[in-house]
């Protein structure tokens, strides 16, 4: 709740800025007015804010409403940033402990941020089946790639230090492992792998 009251005055802030740059349009010169950088400073923050609060959030995510969970959150995330999101289940259902269910709702839903704040991307596509024996889960973007062309397994993302820290630590607590394939300026495609027990 303290989190959603310091949103809601910062979109108040932002509203009022909004107000004093129509305003003062004729003062300044299209591109030098210095109430647009205040205003996208303030924009900036309210999502990093919104990112926060949704890592922070405990998730009620256990085996028999996972699947719904990755569902709505596909919505959810598209209506929130404009980016064309699916989730595609390719299994019917699963059975994990709690922890890990939540486990891995903060590893999408970061799969997610990550994909906002630095891809470019039009399109995320999350997809959830079994491979080798494995549980997997996969999230796959359209944007500007990580960084390199090629595959990058668990380990070489931890010996080089470039994978996604906040990713590869909550992986690590559920002995589940990340994956990376990526061709630079055209998409992504991050996988978490979870043995079956």
């Amino acid at each position: 709740d303290l989190h959603d009251g310091v949103i809601q005055s910062l979109a108040g802030i932002n509203l009022q800025l909004e107000n004093l740059r129509v305003q003062a349009a004729s003062l300044y010169p299209q591109n030098e007015d210095p109430l647009v950088r205040i205003q996208q400073s303030v924009q900036r923050e309210i999502v990093a804010l919104r990112d926060f609060t949704q890592q922070l959030r405990s998730y009620d995510v256990d085996s028999g409403n996972f699947l719904g969970f990755l569902s709505g959150l596909a919505v959810k995330f598209q209506v929130e940033h404009g980016i064309a999101t699916r989730f595609v289940p390719e299994i019917e259902s699963i059975e994990l402990q709690p922890n890990v269910c939540g486990e891995l709702a903060r590893i999408v839903l970061e799969a997610l941020i990550n994909v906002r704040k630095h891809s470019q991307a039009s399109e995320v596509l999350i997809r959830l089946g079994y491979r080798n024996g494995d549980m997997v889960i996969s999230v796959l973007d359209n944007g500007l790639g990580f960084g390199f062309t090629g595959h990058r397994t668990h380990d070489e993302l931890l010996a080089s230090g470039a994978g996604p820290a906040v990713i590869m630590e909550r992986a690590r607590s559920i002995r589940a492992k990340v994956s990376i394939e990526s061709v630079e300026g055209s998409g992504t495609c991050l996988e978490i792998s979870l043995p079956r027990k």
